[in-house]
Formats: C-alpha cells, structure tokens, sequence
C-alpha cells in the first residue's frame, strides 16, 4: 500500500521548524511519518523537529538538494508518495496540505506544487 511521506529539509531552522512540524503531524492524509532532513545546522534544529514529533535524519552534506535526496533514497520505496515542505513556512494550515496532497493521491495529477505569496495560494499542477 502506498504511503504519503512528509519530508521536511531543514538548516538552521530551529526557530520555525516546529510549527510545519506540528501542522504536518495533524494532517490524516500524512500516513508515512513526518521526516525533517537537518542539512549541517549549526544550531538546535533536529532537536526541536523531535521534540515537535517528527523523525529526524541528518544529512552531512550541505544543499537543499542533497538533503532531500538523502531522504529520499533513505525513506522511499517504490511507491510511495512525498510530500515536502520548508521548514520556514509561515501561517501553514491544513487546507493548505490538502490542496496540495489531494491532487496527487486521487491521480488527477502526478505533482503539485503552492506558492504562497501574502494571504492568496496559487497552486499548481502537473500531469
């Protein structure tokens, strides 16, 4: 059965990761786990991601691209679904999840994708 893994690259994030943490814990459509990838944080951001719930890879080597990469080779199988987030994200909501997961897990696309800019979400899709 599929799952939906939430990954979550993350350096130097230990002031905001806790909140996408949290709204990425609540949401049901989440069933792989929350993962945040510490990308060679020089302060307490893999602690507070755990303290928060999420699992906690590091990555050694720095760049987003690397963390996420590290993550994916380590958590996902065949046919599981990812989705990620920054670890930065202000005023992240559950809606916000949902547009964005629900997409992809009732195959109307196969990737999609949310900028927020201000108060409006653009979202985003590709088949």
């Amino acid at each position: 059965m599929s799952k939906l893994i939430c990954i979550i690259p993350a350096r130097d994030e230990a002031s905001r990761v806790k909140t996408v943490v949290e709204v990425a814990l609540k949401s049901p459509l989440i069933t792989g786990g929350v993962w945040v990838v510490d990308n060679c944080s020089k302060d307490d951001t893999a602690q507070v991601a755990k303290m928060a719930g999420a699992n906690v890879l590091v990555c050694a080597k720095p760049g987003k691209g690397d963390a996420v990469a590290y993550a994916v080779k380590c958590l996902a199988a065949h046919n599981d679904t990812i989705l990620m987030l920054d670890a930065d994200l202000k005023g992240l909501r559950q809606d916000h999840l949902e547009k964005l997961i629900r997409p992809v897990i009732t195959g109307e696309c196969v990737q999609s994708g949310g900028v927020r800019d201000g108060w409006w979400w653009r979202k985003f899709y590709w088949r």
